[in-house]
């Protein structure tokens, strides 16, 4: 378990294990800022509530944006 009170605090822990490699971390910083963005405007969920069809649905948007994700 790690201690976050929030799904951002959540993906800053995890991202932490990643600094030491800079590209690394920026990649996975803009693709988890990109995950969570969509699950709270496109689905209305935190990453709890998420099930797998969600993830499918998001690998759906990730094919075919919407413009004003742009």
């Amino acid at each position: 378990q790690i201690n976050a009170a929030n799904d951002l605090e959540a993906v800053q822990c995890w991202l932490q294990h990643y600094r030491q490699n800079l590209n690394t971390y920026k990649s996975y910083y803009k693709e988890a800022k990109r995950f969570l963005l969509w699950c709270i405007y496109e689905k209305g969920l935190s990453l709890g509530e998420l099930k797998a069809q969600d993830v499918e649905q998001y690998f759906q948007f990730l094919k075919n944006p919407p413009i004003h994700w742009y």
